[in-house]
């Protein structure tokens, strides 16, 4: 799978909903930068050198309230940001508060 995308944020949210979604069939997916394009691709990681991948955080768990703006802005979300958007809008709040203060999984 080769994506190209304009944004940098966007690409590592492709790549870690990729690694995650494959993470059963042990596929794993960085970003690079194509040079002549100044593109970002999101591509399988295998044979790639570490130092050529740009870094993937390891969790959303420092994600700013400016990336969420972002992301809800978007005109065409990511499918799993949209699930996300939804699940969330549609939750009574103190369910929410409730599985947050008592770290259900």
């Amino acid at each position: 799978m080769l994506k190209e995308h304009a944004s940098l944020e966007r690409a590592i949210d492709i790549a870690i909903w990729m690694n995650f979604k494959y993470r059963k069939q042990q596929r794993s997916y960085v970003v690079v930068q194509d040079k002549k394009t100044k593109l970002y691709l999101v591509v399988p990681q295998m044979g790639r050198r570490k130092s050529l991948c740009i870094k993937q955080p390891k969790d959303y768990s420092l994600m700013s309230y400016e990336q969420i703006k972002s992301i809800r802005s978007e005109v065409q979300p990511l499918s799993h940001w949209e699930e996300i958007m939804g699940l969330f809008t549609s939750t009574h709040g103190e369910i929410l508060r409730f599985n947050i203060r008592y770290q259900i999984p």
